[in-house]
Parts: structure tokens; C-alpha cells; sequence
């Protein structure tokens, strides 16, 4: 009966010993991430529940991944179809995705598959240095850019000092780049998220063309209407200076008609081609010391009669190390003039036009301030947009070329600046341009 006993315990041992191993082999194969084939499962007892409960988790796990395997073929295709280009990049510089649209317009050799990628650098796959620093993480400067170098050193300057977008010129093409901050998954052996960067290209050549045109053709009109305002201008002169003093009055306001239409003509032909002459691709612009209270005097004898006629308080207030700039003349009078004829326009009679100049670290200051009727708020962020226009009640009767305020933001940005403007309905306006110093200072 013993030795029974044993045989019998002994074959019960093998034959569970076998089905333990029938089942180590699936475990391991699951684990390994093998979700193809079926766990057998006979019987009710212990191992039969835990064979069955493996094989409830190999299906749901084939589930899983049979759906990531969708959505990732759909997220490829519909990459591969974009026409606008993506690319990102971890926060160590490593490429994780260039997309054949981005092959196309960075000029880059398409990659066969992702894999291709893994441990390649930004630097390594794509030359353009503007499109490296949108993918590199960096903390905003507050540098300025430089007028020496390359056009692509300055495109670089522009792309790290405007992380979220810039636009630059690759062969024949003219590309918008957006750029923002993601999150990717860990590596295999981490778990959680690292942060990255993403960049959308988008070919904007036809609009960039479009835009040239018309601003060239802006400057040729403004120069063809030159002449004809010019002799319309000495055309009214001539009839005020020749008028016997017994004129009919219905004359005298004709002629005062023609003459104010004529000089907003002439302003607004001014504005267009100071306009283009800033949207000019590949423009420069020279550098000198300009003496700013010499240039702000200028600017209160250009509008000397419309403070007098207003009995506005013109307050001029430069810090002693601001009184001089390293700028460009031209460009830096065009800002200057902009923001005083707005303020005057702006401002009610009796009123106050404040002009403050005051010395940064490493930048000046220049605000321009009136007590005038202020902007509304949703009118705010459109008043640097060209031809756009505060509604009629803000300026009543007298109105601008909508031009302004644009030349001013062109002219910040020619000079390596930054402009602002603080405003609240009845109570003024306030336009902050920020200028560098001196590259010597």
C-alpha cells in the first residue's frame, strides 16, 4: 500500500509539475510581450483558474494594443498627408519626428522610419540654425538682435528672441514656423512624461509674394500721386494768394476743402512710403548717435500749431544718459512723429502730451503718454494692424490714415525693439518703445 502510495504521489507530482510548465512557458512568452497565441486552460482547479486568468489578460492586453496600433497607423497617415510640416525634438535636442512634408520644405532627405532618427541630433539632421533654436528649450532673452552678420544670423536672432514663431526664407521658399513646448513619453526603462518641443512649417511663399506686390505697388502709386497732390497743393495756394477780399464765401470754403483733403492725401501717401520702405525685404538701416531732445524740439515745430491751436501742455522729460542714441535717424523720427501726431489728435483741448526718455541697464526707454480719450479694450490689439482704425466717436471729426501705429511697430522692430501700449477709455493712452543701447556702451 506504501509503495502505491508513492507511485500514485509521484505521478500526481509529474503530472502538475507538467502543467505548471505548460503554463511558465505562456507566462514568460506574455511577459515578453508575445500576445499571439491562445493559454490553454483545462480543468477547474487552482492552475486551470490562473491559466484561464492569464489568458483573460493576454486578449485584453492584444486588445490594447491592437487599438494603439490603429491609432498610431492613423496618426502616421495623417502625417504623411499633411501638407504643413512637423517635426519634434526632446529637451536634450534628439529627433523623435520629421514628417515627409517637413522633409520637403527644410530640403532634407526623407527618413526611411522613425528608427532612423533615434539618437540623431537636431544640429546633425537639419542645418537651418532659426529652425535648431525653435526646437532647442531656452529661456527668453532680452537680448537684441544685431544688424551685422547674415540674414540667417538674423533670422536666428529673431527665431531665439520670439520662440513661438518666426518666418524665414529657405531656397525659393518662405516659411511660417510655430513653435511649442509637449510632452513626450518616457524612455522604455522610465516611467512618466519628459518635455520636448514641436515645430510647424508651413509654406507661405504665394502669400509672402502677394505681400511684396502689394506693397510695391503701395509705393508706386504713392510716388505717381506725388506729382498731382503737389500741384493740387500749389494749385490752392495760388487761388488763396490771388483771391480778391470781396470772394464769394462758398468759394473760400471750396477751396479750404480741397486744400484739407489734399494735405490728408499727402499724409497718407507719406505713410505709404514710409510703410513700404520698412517692409522691404533685406533692408538696412545705418546706425549714429542721435541726439533725442534735438530731434523731440523738431517734432514740436512740425506740430507747433495744432498744440497751440488745442492750448495743449507739450512735457518733455529725458533722463541725462538717455539724451543720446545709437539708432537710426530716420527710423527713430518715424516712431517719435507717429506717437506725437496720435497723442496730439488723440488728446482734448487743454489737455497733456507727456514725452519720458529714461536710461535702462541695457536698453532706452521712450514713453509717449497722452490724457486724451483712451482706447477700448477690444479695440486694443488691432490698432499696430495697417489701415485699421479706432471707431469715429474716439476721434470725432479729424481721422487718421489708420497707419500710424504700424509704421511705429515696423520702425521698433527695424531698430531692434519692442513697443506696447497701455490704454483705458477716458483716461489716455501710454506707448512704450523699448530701444537698445549702444553696442559700445
Amino acid at each position: 500500500v506504501f509503495a502505491v502510495g508513492m507511485i500514485v504521489s509521484w505521478a500526481l507530482a509529474v503530472y502538475g509539475s507538467e502543467r505548471v510548465e505548460r503554463l511558465v512557458e505562456p507566462a514568460r512568452s506574455l511577459a515578453r510581450g508575445n500576445l499571439s497565441g491562445p493559454i490553454p486552460a483545462r480543468g477547474s482547479d487552482e492552475l486551470a483558474r490562473l491559466a484561464r486568468s492569464l489568458e483573460r489578460i493576454r486578449r485584453r492586453w492584444r486588445r490594447q494594443v491592437r487599438r494603439l496600433e490603429r491609432e498610431r497607423r492613423t496618426l502616421a497617415a495623417l502625417l504623411e498627408q499633411l501638407r504643413e510640416g512637423v517635426v519634434a525634438a526632446d529637451a536634450d535636442g534628439h529627433l523623435v519626428l520629421v514628417n515627409p512634408a517637413a522633409c520637403r520644405l527644410l530640403d532634407l532627405s526623407p527618413s526611411r522610419s522613425p528608427r532612423d532618427l533615434e539618437g540623431r541630433l537636431v544640429e546633425e539632421y537639419i542645418p537651418h540654425r532659426a529652425v535648431q533654436d525653435l526646437l532647442r528649450p531656452h529661456e527668453p532673452s532680452d537680448d537684441f538682435p544685431t544688424e551685422e552678420g547674415t540674414p540667417e544670423d538674423r533670422q536666428r536672432e529673431t527665431a531665439s528672441r520670439h520662440p513661438a514663431e518666426c518666418q524665414v526664407r529657405i531656397g525659393e521658399r518662405t516659411l511660417r514656423i510655430r513653435a511649442g513646448d509637449i510632452e513626450l513619453p518616457a524612455d522604455e526603462d522610465a516611467d512618466g512624461l519628459r518635455p520636448g518641443r514641436v515645430i510647424l512649417i508651413a509654406d507661405v511663399s504665394e502669400r509672402a509674394r502677394a505681400e511684396r506686390m502689394k506693397t510695391d505697388f503701395a509705393a508706386n502709386a504713392s510716388h505717381e500721386l506725388r506729382t498731382p497732390l503737389s500741384a493740387i497743393r500749389a494749385a490752392v495756394e495760388t487761388l488763396r494768394s490771388s483771391c480778391p477780399a470781396n470772394v464769394d464765401g462758398a468759394f473760400v470754403r471750396c477751396v479750404e476743402i480741397i486744400e484739407r483733403h489734399a494735405a490728408r492725401m499727402e499724409a497718407l501717401v507719406e505713410d505709404l512710403l514710409d510703410l513700404s520702405k520698412l517692409e522691404t525685404p533685406g533692408m538696412r538701416w545705418s546706425r549714429s548717435d542721435v541726439s533725442l531732445p534735438r530731434l523731440l524740439d523738431d517734432i514740436r515745430r512740425q506740430y507747433a500749431e495744432a498744440i497751440e491751436e488745442k492750448r495743449l501742455r507739450w512735457d518733455v522729460q529725458i533722463e541725462p544718459a538717455a539724451k543720446t542714441i545709437s539708432a537710426n535717424a530716420e527710423l527713430l523720427r518715424m516712431v517719435l512723429r507717429n506717437l506725437a501726431d496720435n497723442a496730439i489728435k488723440f488728446t482734448e483741448p487743454g489737455g497733456r502730451v507727456t514725452v519720458r526718455a529714461e536710461n535702462e541697464p541695457d536698453a532706452v526707454r521712450i514713453v509717449v503718454e497722452d490724457d486724451g480719450c483712451g482706447i477700448p479694450p477690444r479695440e486694443r490689439e488691432r490698432v499696430f494692424e495697417r489701415f485699421y482704425q479706432v471707431e469715429r466717436s474716439r476721434s470725432g471729426h479729424e481721422r487718421g490714415t489708420g497707419l500710424g501705429l504700424s509704421i511705429v511697430r515696423h520702425a521698433t522692430l527695424a531698430l531692434g525693439g519692442r513697443v506696447s501700449l497701455e490704454s483705458e477709455p477716458g483716461e489716455g493712452t501710454r506707448v512704450t518703445v523699448r530701444l537698445p543701447r549702444s553696442r559700445t556702451d
